[in-house]
């Protein structure tokens, strides 16, 4: 006989599932009572619901609700120590697992815990006088000493690994140097959402580089849309800058004698002269020459200036102009790619 409530308790179950688009796994192993109550009104306040039961109660729901929501029976293959059921229909699997990672709080351990990361105390001055607390710093193995009537910790020195248990006694010695190694909170097993469940190391992502990422891209997508001369609202002004641009090196390495660049055709035509001029015996110059020259020199400017080496300033400068900023970059490849 199947006690009456456990019907009731699986029917809530199932509704609470198909009430949420995304639906998580959290523990709470060893939370105090209190601090657990405090995190469920703080996540009914960002519009996330709790509900805690039994794991075989919630593994029959999850059994007969897979039909509605393909792949939510592997949320199964995460339930350990203690568990509850977490849901959001206002954020989605990473928003609520950014959430759940950040509403942990500092804490001191107790004993018995798993270190979340390496527990590392730093080289330094410690509060302590010399006195009996001395043996005690050293039997959990750090190397101190007494300087200046204190006593300090010679070396950065790692009490803990990552995944270890924090021994009772590293632990008193942790509180008494104000070291918090715990972050108190609930722990994500797994979120579901779409029909695909994600671990925590898959929900774990790093904004500021995927950032980075997304604006290499982007930059890179600009660039090369220009090289191809790829038409868009974005790339279509650098384009046709880029066109006039090599239409007008062409003109004047041409000597085509158009208005707009005649200017441009006598200036080379000045340098090229002189280039040969400052090669010539001072009395077979003109006066004219002979200052153009002498202007020349006193401004520091070497006259032999090739047409080669005139286009590779010219693209120099054509390749600074063209660098598209970060929002033109980012604007480029939503236009490029949708």
């Amino acid at each position: 006989m199947v006690a009456p409530w456990k019907y009731e308790e699986v029917k809530r179950i199932k509704e609470f599932i198909l009430s949420h688009k995304v639906i998580g796994i959290i523990g709470f192993h060893k939370m105090p009572a209190n601090f657990f109550q405090q995190l469920r009104k703080l996540y009914r306040e960002h519009g996330v619901n709790i509900r805690v039961s039994r794991k075989r109660l919630i593994i029959k729901a999850l059994e007969q609700i897979q039909g509605e929501k393909p792949g939510i029976l592997d949320l199964r293959n995460f339930m350990k120590d203690e568990i509850a059921l977490v849901g959001s229909n206002n954020m989605n699997a990473f928003k609520l697992f950014k959430f759940i990672e950040s509403s942990k709080t500092p804490a001191y351990a107790r004993g018995g815990e798993i270190a979340p990361e390496d527990i590392i105390v730093p080289a330094g001055d410690t509060p302590f006088r010399p006195g009996p607390i001395l043996s005690e710093l050293q039997r959990v193995g750090l190397p101190v000493a007494v300087e200046r009537g204190k006593i300090v910790v010679k070396k950065d020195t790692t009490l803990v690994r990552k995944g270890e248990v924090i021994p009772k006694e590293v632990a008193e010695v942790l509180t008494k140097l104000d070291i918090k190694p715990i972050r108190l909170g609930f722990d994500v097993k797994a979120i579901y959402e779409d029909g695909i469940v994600f671990s925590p190391d898959q929900l774990r992502i790093d904004e500021e580089q995927i950032k980075n990422d997304v604006i290499a891209l982007a930059r890179n997508a600009f660039a090369l849309a220009l090289s191809i001369a790829w038409p868009t609202p974005e790339t279509i002004v650098p384009l046709i800058q880029k066109a006039h641009k090599e239409a007008l090196a062409i003109a004047v390495e041409a000597a085509y004698p158009e208005p707009d660049i005649m200017d441009l055709i006598l200036q080379r035509a000045i340098r090229a002269a002189l280039s040969i001029a400052i090669q010539l015996p001072e009395d077979a110059l003109d006066e004219r020459t002979k200052e153009m020259l002498s202007s020349m020199r006193s401004q520091q400017v070497t006259p032999t200036v090739t047409p080669s080496e005139e286009k590779k300033e010219e693209e120099e400068k054509k390749e600074e102009e063209e660098k598209p900023s970060e929002e033109e970059a980012a604007a480029g490849l939503a236009a490029l790619f949708g």
